[in-house]
């Protein structure tokens, strides 16, 4: 009797253990259950794929179209590693571990820091009588498509956010009477992970505009 309960015991056991996926070690060398790891170098990057458990059948696909990789013996704390080109993209590494039944993601973001800037639009002016409409131009580089941009017109009017893609693209604001004492000023601020993660937003600044 004895026997038997233990034997259910440490049955019941091994199915909760199999049961859970496992986790990945993150940029931070933190255990995480959807990793995420970021190059910020601008240059090609090798992935260590890591983690602490022992797992039997897998299939890795690394995201960036390349042949899926398999096996069956995979060690805790031994690393897979796959050499990623310094391609600005977001890569979703997915993990098939077939024996525990389980789907493991992770996110690769390859990306440079997003540099601000402002232009003119060529023939466009620096000066209206409100109410008014004057051009800028998102001329920023090394934009990625984490890169959110917010543009602020120091009028009282609400600051604009843009995604990614308004790099490159020429916006209007309507200055109205009385919301400019006649000198100010525009300013845009660009982020990405990799700001976040080397000192914070970029910031440009364009003036003087005569209102």
């Amino acid at each position: 009797m004895k026997l038997t309960l233990l034997f259910i015991l440490l049955h019941s056991c091994v199915v909760v253990s199999y049961s859970q996926c496992p986790n990945f070690y993150d940029q931070d060398g933190n255990l995480s259950p959807n990793s995420k790891w970021i190059n910020c170098s601008g240059s090609d990057y090798t992935l260590f794929l890591l983690t602490n458990s022992i797992i039997g059948n897998y299939t890795i696909d690394w995201g960036d179209g390349s042949p899926i990789e398999s096996g069956t013996n995979w060690n805790a704390y031994s690393p897979i590693t796959h050499l990623y080109l310094s391609t600005v993209q977001n890569y979703t590494v997915t993990i098939n571990l077939k024996d525990m039944g389980c789907v493991v993601s992770g996110l690769l973001i390859i990306e440079e820091p997003t540099n601000a800037s402002i232009q003119i639009p060529f023939g466009g002016v620096t000066n209206t009588c409100a109410p008014g409409s004057l051009e800028f131009v998102n001329s920023s580089t090394d934009v990625s498509e984490n890169t959110v941009f917010i543009w602020s017109f120091f009028d009282g009017s609400t600051n604009e956010t843009y995604d990614y893609t308004n790099a490159g693209l020429t916006i209007s604001h309507l200055y109205e009477k009385g919301t400019i004492n006649c000198a100010t000023q525009v300013t845009l601020t660009a982020e990405n992970e990799c700001n976040t993660i080397q000192g914070g937003p970029s910031l440009a600044t364009f003036n003087p505009l005569r209102i």
